[in-house]
């Protein structure tokens, strides 16, 4: 390969969103230079340059090459001016507003080529209504998800709101009986989903996968924090679950068979709900994650997603051994 950028959307982008606080762009700037490194030390890739907006404040690797980005020269007209048949484009963007899609319809409208799932499988997994659906058509176990209030059952129950559209714990609301989710429905201003709430063991796989083969990563325990009404998570366990690895493995394997489309590295998040492991979302993009893999599991897990990217293979799946050492990365 002869030139690869790598893409995080939040970092590149001058503009500010709702999302795009101060914690945020430090995780994906952090977790961009930790990839790049990664990419860098593998000495297979000639050039490997880095979208960042010029108004953060970094350290630049004098290994890597950065495209600066600003309100007048944004990432887009950085790109029209490069040589798409030498370059490749890691984009990793959140999914909220269906921001993953748009970008990556975009660059492939410009003739790159780009080393991620398939548009149609990006498109299904930034809709929490289109993942519950696919989900549910294709029998692989998932958390049920409504669009209406006339459609929930339980009414003794507990439940959870989320945007249709979003990355991470971006604004999930817990609200504690059915009274008060028909008093909160008139006050949400974005589009939503509302899921039953079962406080239970909640985590976290990642995978690389290819033309329906995977390789597992990592098994994760969700960090979650309870505040007032609105649930977050604010870290991960790396390689706390995994016990729950042939439960896993089983989930992956279904999820790439049944939706080829998936390329890479892919974070999936699960719940056991009803002594069954379910899908909560599908992240088809590094997540963050990828920061503890290398200290929990060492540095051949590491190699094999690196590796996977320029031999544009699978491989086979490694026996895993992880420390003793508790890896909690805190977001």
């Amino acid at each position: 390969m002869n030139h690869l950028i790598i893409f995080e959307y939040l970092t590149a982008h001058p503009q500010n969103h709702p999302y795009q606080n101060k914690d945020n762009l430090i995780e994906g700037m952090r977790m961009i230079d930790k990839i790049s490194l990664d990419f860098k030390k593998s000495n297979k890739i000639k050039k490997i340059s880095v979208m960042r907006d010029s108004s953060l404040h970094f350290i630049k690797n004098k290994n890597i090459n950065y495209f600066l980005t600003s309100r007048n020269n944004d990432w887009l007209n950085i790109l029209k001016k490069l040589d798409q048949s030498s370059t490749k484009i890691l984009i990793i963007a959140p999914e909220s507003n269906n921001i993953f899609s748009k970008i990556l319809k975009k660059i492939l409208s410009l003739g790159f080529y780009t080393l991620n799932s398939e548009p149609r499988e990006i498109r299904v997994f930034s809709s929490k209504v289109m993942t519950f659906n696919s989900l549910k058509k294709k029998k692989i176990p998932c958390v049920e998800t409504f669009t209406n209030i006339k459609e929930i059952k339980d009414f003794n129950s507990k439940y959870i709101i989320k945007p249709v559209f979003s990355a991470g714990s971006e604004n999930i609301f817990i609200v504690k009986n059915f009274k008060d989710l028909n008093l909160i429905m008139p006050k949400i201003t974005f589009p939503f989903v509302i899921q039953y709430f079962k406080p239970t063991l909640s985590g976290s796989f990642s995978m690389i996968c290819k033309n329906k083969k995977i390789n597992l990563i990592s098994c994760n325990e969700h960090i979650l924090k309870i505040k007032n009404k609105s649930l977050k998570q604010i870290g991960s366990n790396i390689g706390k679950f995994e016990k729950y690895r042939n439960d896993f493995e089983i989930i992956a394997k279904s999820l790439a068979k049944k939706f080829s489309g998936l390329y890479g590295y892919i974070g999936v998040d699960v719940i056991l709900e009803d002594k069954i492991w379910k899908v909560v979302d599908v992240n088809a993009r590094f997540t963050s994650s990828y920061l503890g893999i290398k200290k929990k599991y060492g540095m051949k897990v590491r190699s094999k997603i690196i590796d996977f990217y320029y031999k544009n293979k699978v491989g086979k799946s490694m026996k895993i051994k992880t420390n003793n050492k508790n890896i909690n990365y805190i977001f």
